[in-house]
């Protein structure tokens, strides 16, 4: 990852809010963690991407929520600099 380069996690990635977000902040340069429950589409969506994104699918109940919102903070207070935004739609 480039210096300056933010991160942001986007949960529902595939489909929605998620996707539009998703489509903007790649075009930002952002680097993306997508998380999606469909893998088709999760796939379609990032091939379509200018940079390559971290992808995982699974089911997103609340406690992955949680842990993603937690795991999130946890980089975050790490390093600042580096992590931007979590998008949770």
């Amino acid at each position: 990852m480039a210096a300056g380069t933010k991160t942001a996690i986007i949960t529902g990635a595939a489909g929605g809010v998620g996707s539009a977000l998703t489509r903007r902040l790649d075009a930002l340069g952002y680097h993306l963690t997508l998380l999606s429950r469909n893998a088709e589409k999760l796939q379609k969506l990032a091939s379509e991407l200018s940079h390559k994104p971290e992808l995982i699918v699974r089911d997103l109940d609340m406690d992955l929520i949680r842990e993603v919102r937690d795991g999130w903070a946890f980089y975050r207070d790490r390093r600042p600099e580096a992590y931007g935004e979590l998008v949770q739609s």
